[in-house]
């Protein structure tokens, strides 16, 4: 299996036959044909044409949701969506488009529909369905959280435990050996203790996408002066996007850039408002590519394509640093 991880991106290690990925980057393990970038993507069928995606491995359509006890689009745009980026393997037939379920806020109702054999079979097929329909390459779950709970107000049983790995086992006997089954867990230590059958899920599963920017956020508010913000209490404002952080923070408007050696990430201070943002940049995520590297990991995963520049951005940082050889680095 492979595991992935994430600050903008996210970074992770080798679980059964899975891969890790992490990240706001993610790491998966290393799989013979190179490291694994994968970045899901929610915008139009136009802008994905400005990227370059021929650096990619995969890209995660998100998202579909549920309706009823099956998988579905919202609108009509969404289909083109799909078809404009499985339009994409013609240029480039290595490239992967997998179908994703829920996001943050996106899966109400995923507890109670996967609870029952009927509701996990009836989604499973709709699965089958709509990959064959679109000729996509598999399903991401992005269920924020089985068992503990995520967004407000959305339902959680002690069961999805059990009913998640159940629905990873239908799914793979429905989608068969040839379709790609990847799902996304949280960085923080309830989550992985006791969320899922983290063993059973990762022998059944071909990725799980560790989301590592779960951990911390990116803004802080009331951080005392010391270090410069570093290490000190504050209280979460909020996550940042990287284009506010181009926008907006990074440069002037009281704001000085900061770099930890330890952590080998950058961070913004504002003094005068007190206000700390940790995120990454170009020296980060190729400590991040070479670490992936070092480590024989899979690769990264991030979220997400349009909040990375065009041209010149973050990807291309970890595309440059893959395909280093020994003697480069």
């Amino acid at each position: 299996m492979q595991v992935v991880a994430g600050h903008w991106l996210c970074i992770g290690g080798v679980m059964l036959r899975c891969r890790v990925i992490l990240l706001g980057v993610m790491l998966t393990f290393f799989s013979g044909r190179g490291q694994t970038v994968i970045a899901y993507y929610s915008g139009d069928a136009r802008a994905i044409d400005k990227y370059p995606v021929g650096q990619l491995t995969h890209i995660i359509y998100a998202f579909c949701y549920l309706k009823g006890d099956v998988l579905a689009l919202g609108r009509r745009a969404d289909s083109l969506v799909l078809e404009k980026l499985v339009g994409l393997k013609k240029k480039h037939p290595s490239l992967k488009i997998l179908l994703s379920l829920g996001g943050w806020g996106g899966c109400k109702t995923c507890s109670n529909v996967f609870s029952t054999a009927e509701g996990r079979d009836k989604f499973a097929r709709s699965v089958l369905e709509m990959t064959h329909y679109f000729h996509t390459d598999g399903i991401d779950l992005d269920w924020e959280f089985p068992t503990l709970g995520g967004y407000p107000g959305h339902p959680f049983h002690r069961e999805d435990k059990a009913n998640f790995t159940a629905l990873l086992r239908v799914l793979r006997s429905v989608l068969g050996p040839s379709k790609e089954i990847s799902f996304i867990v949280a960085g923080f230590s309830p989550y992985l203790q006791g969320s899922i059958e983290l063993v059973s899920a990762a022998g059944i599963a071909d990725r799980i996408n560790l989301m590592t920017y779960d951990m911390i956020g990116s803004r802080w508010e009331k951080v005392g002066d010391k270090e410069h913000g570093l290490y000190q209490p504050g209280v979460f404002a909020g996550f940042v996007s990287m284009r506010m952080i181009r926008q907006k923070y990074r440069f002037g408007n009281g704001y000085r850039q900061y770099w930890d050696d330890t952590a080998q990430v950058p961070w913004l201070y504002n003094a005068a408002r007190k206000i700390f943002i940790t995120y990454d940049d170009e020296r980060s995520v190729a400590a991040k590519s070479a670490y992936v590297k070092k480590k024989g990991l899979n690769g990264i995963m991030f979220w997400e394509l349009r909040l990375d520049v065009p041209q010149n951005g973050l990807l291309s940082v970890i595309s440059q640093n893959f395909h280093k050889s020994e003697s480069d680095r």
